[in-house]
């Protein structure tokens, strides 16, 4: 990975995580549990990755838990 920063627009109506995997384990970098931005002004995001920098493999996810399925948008992501 060369860059050491997430940057994200985001929308959020349900309990939405940002988590990173290293190579062997995934970690939590954001929960979002409360509405971030609006459906016609998304919120950006900028997420540290320092920790990442060097390692050939991360991963990056975008996870999010919903009873009622309300949604969650994601766009422009830069890494």
């Amino acid at each position: 990975m060369q860059s050491n920063t997430i940057s994200q627009q985001v929308y959020y109506l349900s309990s939405s995580y940002v988590e990173v995997y290293n190579g062997s384990v995934w970690t939590t970098l954001a929960t979002y549990s409360a509405t971030q931005g609006a459906f016609n002004a998304f919120a950006t995001v900028n997420l540290n990755l320092n920790a990442y920098v060097g390692i050939a493999n991360v991963q990056v996810r975008f996870r999010m838990v919903s009873a009622w399925d309300y949604g969650w948008s994601v766009d422009d992501i830069v890494i």
